[in-house]
């Protein structure tokens, strides 16, 4: 019988990544604490497990690499030897590259990015085996060879992350050139030049601008863009040059380039790509590689997101029709009486109404994963993070079993990621900063998760310095954010919006709120994309707590209907504070612009929805009058409407044209008679109510 691993690939790729997870756990725990034999003793079994199941499938360089990280954690194990946080980082870019080599097996990865693992692999082999054979790994800060090395300041760092939030991928592009060049610097500038037209260029090294610097055969290019890698190759490739090498940056954490320097050729890999010192199997290995690449190369099992958005825009059709069915029936059963066929039918729809009730259930619970997947990719970040700047940081993670809809997973690791970056980096202190200020020298750090309603609440809080208000306010005067006049009369809270404006930066390096502003407009753009909110609570050397408010879904929304103009629009109920009705009389203006109300203590400006939609109003109508106070960012407006219709789940159409460029219009739904309504923003309705961006 022939043995056919086609049919257990997929469950190699699923097993592979619980595994990579499991090992990464198990060392951040044994990290924390050295003596921790049974964590070590995950780790080698996971190493143990992914030799033998990548065997088993055929991908022997899976296997071989895995192997030899496994002979040396059994030294480890057997000899009592004390895990360093040397040791540790050796096991993290061991970790590294096996996800390299199984997002290369899965994918379509490029010659050049192939070859790059190829060479990580081998170089790791070599520490493997030293510190199999006793010897301490190299510190991380040690030679590194003569590949230029990008490193990243706070300012690029930052730079990075802003492009990352608006929807730019990074890539780390290394050039070499004829070993007989003609004028390197000016080709050098060429390359330089070329790839501005399609993206930005965030900095090179060596430094190109730096005059000190004699251009060298090597140089290496931090790039952002939105094009793929082909057009990328395209620029960079001018006339001598004898290999470029592009590889997209996924964690800003671990983009540096290996330490060795690869072959010249930039060839397809030959048989020694992975072939380990004194070890002849290895030359079979990538043999095997390249002839069970296509076939590793499957369609998952699992069902992509946007087959579950047909089911649920189908189901959602289906409720349209039954409510106008239903309509029908009950015109009929007025008309003809009860006890008729007529009231059969309407019988009939209202069960029918039930089954489709449960199938978008359904489809909606299918669409659900946990949040867990974007906070256990935190424990590396802070792990590394923390070592880099020589801190001690305690991550408390809760709520990991809360799910959120799928898209919303996938769109909200990057503004969560830099939110932690922000709090490891600039919030929490260091040992000797926290012992002078009376604190434990571990820093605490802590995201949870949870429902509230038909919402979810993740907080990112830290017992770190916090936000000096004092400090928001100067910054802002100076870049002109706002002026005095407008500082006079911002409450505490407002002042602390001021870090999401955007423009809003520190340039200092050394200050109670660098970092904190940079990039934290993206940040919430990118939230309130997903229909959500952010607010944040500090207090002066305590600490800082950011507050994300998500709906559980993006596909289907409870919504307050409300009518103006003759027109049905729909409010997403998460954003509603409470309804009211007033006199029209109370009604009052401030200096002769805007117009405002009294709520309890409060003064609440206000907008006429009927106005803005219609671009006109004259005001009149009844005495009494309904007004919505939504709320947005810590700010609160009122909408002044024609009456309160009701209140009901609606699915979110996307809209198009001219009509998805009105700042106020965030899609379009689908009644149940078959009335289109717009859902509107309450976003954009809260800042054209302030008159100025919140």
């Amino acid at each position: 019988m022939t043995f056919d691993t086609q049919n257990y690939i997929e469950l190699f790729y699923q097993d592979a990544d619980e595994h990579l997870q499991i090992m990464t756990d198990a060392l951040l725990d044994l990290e924390r604490n050295p003596g921790d034999k049974e964590a070590l003793a995950s780790v080698f079994r996971s190493a143990h497990t992914m030799k033998s199941s990548s065997a088993m499938v055929g991908f022997m360089h899976v296997s071989e690499f895995t192997h030899r990280m496994e002979d040396m954690i059994g030294y480890l194990r057997d000899n009592d030897v004390p895990i360093t946080s040397d040791m540790v980082t050796v096991f993290f870019k061991g970790f590294d590259v096996l996800k390299e080599m199984l997002s290369q097996l899965q994918d379509e990865a490029a010659e050049a990015k192939r070859n790059q693992t190829n060479h990580s692999a081998k170089d790791l082999i070599k520490v493997f085996e030293s510190i199999a054979n006793g010897d301490a790994p190299a510190p991380e800060d040690g030679p590194v060879g003569d590949r230029p090395r990008i490193r990243l300041n706070e300012e690029n760092r930052n730079r990075v992350e802003e492009l990352r939030l608006s929807g730019e991928s990074i890539f780390e592009i290394s050039i070499r050139f004829c070993d007989d060049v003609q004028m390197a610097a000016t080709r050098a500038f060429l390359v330089i030049n070329n790839l501005a037209r399609i993206g930005t260029v965030i900095l090179t090294a060596p430094d190109l601008d730096d005059e000190s610097q004699s251009v060298v055969l090597d140089f290496s290019i931090l790039f952002s863009s939105k094009e793929k890698e082909p057009a990328i190759r395209k620029q960079a490739e001018v006339s001598e040059i004898e290999r470029v090498e592009i590889r997209e940056v996924t964690d800003i954490e671990q983009f540096e380039w290996p330490h060795s320097k690869p072959e010249a050729s930039s060839a397809a890999p030959s048989k020694e790509n992975f072939e380990a010192p004194g070890d002849s199997p290895a030359l079979e290995a990538i043999t095997s590689f390249d002839r069970r690449e296509d076939h590793s190369r499957n369609n998952t099992v699992r069902v992509s997101i946007e087959k579950l958005d047909r089911l649920l825009n189908l189901a959602a059709e289906m409720v349209i029709h039954r409510g106008r069915i239903h309509e029908i029936a009950q015109q009929l059963v007025l008309h003809n009486g009860k006890g008729g066929l007529e009231e059969e039918i309407l019988d009939s729809i209202t069960q029918q109404g039930l089954f489709l009730t449960q199938l978008q259930e359904t489809i909606m619970e299918s669409r659900m994963v946990p949040i867990g997947m974007v906070f256990s990719r935190f424990r590396r970040v802070v792990r590394d993070l923390a070592h880099a700047h020589n801190k001690k940081v305690n991550l408390v993670l809760e709520g990991e079993e809360t799910e959120l809809d799928k898209k919303i997973i996938d769109q909200i690791g990057d503004p969560l990621m830099h939110m932690v970056r922000n709090a490891v980096d600039h919030g929490l202190e260091t040992p000797g900063e926290r012992r002078a200020a009376g604190k434990s020298e571990e820093g605490l750090l802590h995201l949870n998760a949870f429902h509230q309603g038909n919402n979810i609440l993740i907080s990112i809080r830290d017992d770190g310095r916090g936000l000096n208000l004092e400090a928001i306010k100067k910054k802002a005067l100076e870049n002109g954010i706002v002026n005095s006049e407008e500082m006079a009369s911002m409450a505490p809270k407002e002042c602390l919006q001021l870090i999401f404006r955007p423009g809003f930066s520190t340039a200092e390096q050394i200050t109670d709120i660098s970092g904190r502003g940079v990039g934290m407009d993206v940040v919430r753009r990118s939230i309130e994309a997903l229909g959500g909110s952010v607010e944040l609570e500090t207090e002066a050397g305590r600490g800082a707590a950011f507050w994300i408010k998500l709906p559980l879904t993006l596909a289907i929304i409870q919504a307050l209907l409300v009518e103006a103009g003759g027109e049905i629009y729909a409010l997403p109920i998460s954003n509603v504070s409470e309804t009211i009705r007033i006199r029209r009389s109370d009604v009052f203006s401030v200096n002769g612009t805007g117009k405002v109300i009294r709520l309890r203590d409060d003064v609440v400006p206000i907008l006429n929805l009927d106005s803005l939609v219609a671009a006109s109003s004259n005001g009149a109508g009844d005495e009494l009058c309904y007004v919505a106070v939504i709320r947005h960012g810590g700010q609160y407006a009122g909408l002044i409407v024609d009456r309160m219709v009701n209140e009901q789940e609606i699915v979110i159409k996307s809209l198009s044209g001219d009509i998805a460029c009105a700042s106020y219009i965030a899609g379009a739904a689908i009644l149940g008679n078959g009335r289109v309504i717009l859902i509107l923003d309450a976003a954009s309705l809260v800042e054209q109510t302030l008159g100025a961006v919140v």
